[in-house]
């Protein structure tokens, strides 16, 4: 395709072949750094199955997208933090900088399709929580997105950019949007009786496995 797509697809199609290593490998230490047992658990707190029960083409991305973005592990940090603190060894120096990106500007949340760039593979997003409004650069999202729908996902900032991690789920705004938000709503107070000072962002970035169930 080089030659035929912009400078900007070229840089998103660049960003995903490079993705793709990162995530391998991601796997790769998940393999030797868990037991079957340990990854099991893991995956029994994320959506009540066992490992072998999951769903490769549906589940499988969602799971290790909360395991390496959300999962605390014994050690009481993020996954995706003990690997770039103690194994950054594994990875090549635009790869850990990808990583950091990961860590540092992953936001999950609840936004509304506004509008719909397919030319340019470009959707523009509003956080129903927080008004923020953002522009993701994403090629399936802008094919098969409808306007005023609502979309549950994690937004990351990479270099400047911002793109969508994982796989996200899509609702149709009549149907669901009020109970999404009291659903949300409901939940966050709740965490708030533990923890007052809790933002939302902090509570979505923690706790949005509860959509997944």
């Amino acid at each position: 395709c080089m030659g035929k797509l912009s400078k900007e697809h070229e840089q998103y199609y660049g960003l995903l072949h490079k993705e793709g290593i990162i995530k391998n490998k991601l796997v790769g230490w998940v393999r030797s750094y868990f037991s079957n047992e340990e990854l099991d658990n893991y995956v029994y707190e994320f959506n009540k199955k066992h490992f072998i029960d999951l769903d490769m083409e549906k589940e499988v991305t969602p799971f290790f997208d909360w395991l390496f973005l959300e999962a605390i592990h014994k050690e009481e940090k993020r996954i995706l933090d003990i690997i770039i603190d103690n194994y950054s060894h594994l990875f090549q120096p635009d790869e850990l900088s990808i990583l950091e990106e990961w860590r540092d500007n992953t936001q999950s949340g609840i936004y509304e399709i506004l509008e719909i760039y397919s030319e340019e593979w470009e959707v523009k997003i509003k956080e129903v929580f927080t008004d923020k409004e953002y522009t993701i650069t994403d090629r399936k999202a802008s094919a098969y997105v409808v306007k005023g729908d609502i979309l549950f996902g994690r937004l990351q900032k990479v270099f400047s950019y911002h793109y969508l991690s994982g796989v996200c789920q899509t609702y149709p705004r009549l149907h669901v949007f009020e109970r999404l938000k009291n659903f949300i709503n409901d939940h966050l107070e709740n965490e708030k009786k533990k923890n007052p000072n809790i933002s939302y962002e902090e509570f979505m970035n923690k706790n949005s496995k509860i959509l997944n169930e």
